[in-house]
């Protein structure tokens, strides 16, 4: 009775696959099941019970199997090799090489982060694994001093390593500490005051503080005082008197740039940002789990047009980011975040952001991810807000991401959107090279009464085109679409066309043998005015080439026979419909139609229009 009700009372958590990785899951679920005595046999029923939603996926790998029949190792290595992939070696291994020390990143979370890249590489030996993480320490620490005095040392052990870097780093810490000692107060910068009172400096500035000044006579900002411009005798438009211009001038307000609080003192104005000094022991600690500030984005949906997008990697996860200069912090949707699966801790804050309308938004959490970008890596956070709004890369990251500018400014012309990537990703198949065949449909060619067949000899193919003639004939084998047979009664010449890239198109002369004894289809086919018409009023749209369209409708045997073409390498029978027989544009709308043709603000139409259209 008392094993009966310890099991009753056994309970694990569930997997969540946003904060944690699978494999440290399985580890403490067998360290619970150790602990608590569970036997062999009630493994899989207290797991399957624990997991939560990933239950689903597990009931679907499992398939046609029941998940309670499988034993609870097999169970692991199904779900293992679903959620984390076995790794490239070379990929991680280029990984480990590429992993620097960040600017503000401690040698021990350093230190951690190679330990775990290592891990993946298939180092085989501790031996070997040691060498690695000795070279890459010195490849990739942030002193140059410290790497200098390590390359210095003939015989460097891992340990021996690990000791020099840890005293370097402390080293530097107590220097640092006792020169901020020395220093009684510091520059602070809010990003707005709160407060409706006036902001008051504690400490004038020293006579060394470094500022530009903007002339209250004119507004320049070029480092000239006000006796020394050159407006100085100028009448103001605006007030009628001598002594500076009207877009400074405070009873014409319309045309006033910067606004001079004072003009008596020459500053250079603050928009939303005050600067004060305080005491070191009141200093505001950007790193810290719970903090409040407001800050500034420029925009949180934006036009799709003239976006800057580039390509990071969070936590080992890929990622799309629209540039954003006007940005403070990155941000990111909550449900983006979530969807991507980026394995990264998530902490409380109270950060306030100001849209370009000035609408508010406030943000209570925020990820700390790790950056990679051109071989760049750095940490920081990444701010979550709640809602649809795109994925913005700020200030915060810009300043030290080395990003590639000649390259982003080449490719933002071709920014697509997030929705048609993802299509893109889902339906890969209808993307990827090659040709592909319509489903469910097979053509036939219908002759007339008493046909004759038709045989014509292969035609001379200038010596020029041979080389691209015979790779296309060869690609078209390949995929299946022409066989080579030994003899036939229908023998088609054909006719080489060259494309704009250099490449040939292989058509059939069919007016010479099939055309003539075809049955042709009859469909109607639309009218250039007919497409403009439907497609009048409408602003935005798109197009989709479905690239040598004939190919991929698939024929008969017997239509296969008839389209045989004859070529400077033989006879090939065609299995799908060519290009050059009378039947094919009607069949092929006539297809298309039956696909398309009820779905509104959509034209099927011919290449032969593209060009007007375009217009």
């Amino acid at each position: 009775m008392s094993t009966e009700a310890s099991d009753a009372h056994l309970s694990f958590r569930e997997f969540h696959s946003d904060r944690e990785k699978f494999t440290d899951y399985i580890d403490q679920f067998e360290a619970y099941c150790a602990l608590h005595n569970v036997p062999k046999k009630k493994e899989v029923l207290l797991f399957i019970s624990s997991i939560g939603p990933l239950y689903s996926t597990l009931k679907q790998l499992c398939y046609p199997s029941l998940c309670k029949e499988k034993t609870f190792e097999e169970l692991k290595v199904i779900l293992t090799s679903h959620l984390e992939p076995i790794p490239l070696p070379n990929l991680e291994r280029h990984k480990f090489r590429a992993r620097k020390q960040a600017e503000n990143e401690s040698f021990n979370s350093f230190l951690c982060d190679l330990k775990r890249l290592s891990a993946n590489c298939d180092f085989k030996t501790q031996e070997r694994i040691n060498e690695e993480l000795v070279d890459q320490i010195i490849n990739g620490v942030r002193s140059d001093e410290l790497r200098n005095r390590l390359l210095k040392l003939s015989k460097l052990s891992f340990q021996n390593a690990v000791a020099h870097a840890l005293a370097d780093e402390q080293a530097s810490a107590s220097t640092s500490s006792s020169s901020a000692n020395r220093v009684s107060t510091v520059n602070k910068v809010y990003h707005q005051n709160l407060s409706r009172r006036p902001y008051k400096t504690v400490n004038p500035p020293p006579p060394h503080f470094d500022r530009k000044v903007i002339c209250f006579r004119c507004g320049g900002e070029d480092g000239h005082t006000a006796p020394q411009c050159r407006f100085i005798n100028s009448k103001c438009t605006g007030c009628g008197r001598t002594g500076h211009l009207s877009k400074v001038c405070g009873k014409f307000q319309n045309f006033t740039k910067p606004k001079i609080p004072n003009q008596n003192f020459q500053k250079r104005p603050q928009f939303n940002k005050h600067c004060k000094q305080i005491s070191s022991d009141d200093s505001f600690n950007f790193n810290n789990d719970f903090f409040e500030e407001i800050a500034y984005i420029n925009k949180i949906h934006s036009d799709p047009h003239d976006k800057i997008i580039v390509k990071v990697t969070l936590n080992g996860i890929p990622v799309s980011m629209e540039v954003d200069t006007g940005s403070t912090y990155s941000l990111m949707a909550t449900e983006n975040f979530h969807q991507l699966r980026i394995p990264a801790p998530i902490f409380d804050c109270n950060v306030h952001l100001k849209t370009y309308n000035n609408a508010s938004l406030r943000i209570t959490k925020y990820a700390q991810v790790k950056i990679l970008s051109n071989g760049k890596n750095i940490e920081g956070k990444l701010f979550l807000l709640d809602g649809k709004f795109d994925t913005i890369l700020g200030r915060d990251w810009l300043y030290k991401l080395q990003l590639d500018w000649a390259s982003i400014k080449k490719i933002s012309h071709r920014n697509y959107p997030q929705l048609i990537m993802n299509l893109m990703a889902d339906y890969e198949d209808l993307f990827s090279p090659g040709i592909g065949k319509l489903k469910d449909t097979v053509e036939t060619l219908h002759l007339k009464p008493n046909s004759i067949p038709v045989y014509f000899k292969a035609r001379r193919v200038p010596l020029a085109l041979q080389p691209a003639y015979e790779r296309e004939l060869e690609r078209l084998e390949s995929l299946q679409i022409i066989s080579k047979v030994p003899c036939s009664e229908w023998a088609t010449p054909t006719v080489p066309v060259v494309k704009a890239d250099g490449s040939i198109r292989l058509c059939g002369d069919y007016k010479v043998t099939v055309n003539k004894h075809l049955i042709v289809d009859d469909h109607p086919i639309p009218s250039i005015d007919d497409i403009l018409s439907k497609m009048a009023n409408n602003k935005f749209f798109s197009s989709f080439d479905i690239r040598q369209a004939y190919l991929h409708m698939e024929v008969d045997a017997e239509s296969a026979r008839l389209l045989t073409i004859n070529t400077s390498k033989g006879l090939y029978q065609v299995h799908r419909l060519m290009y050059g027989v009378a039947s094919a544009p009607a069949k092929w709308q006539k297809r298309m139609d039956a696909i398309f043709g009820k779905l509104p603000y959509l034209s099927v139409f011919f290449r032969r229009y593209q060009h007007r259209i375009s217009r």
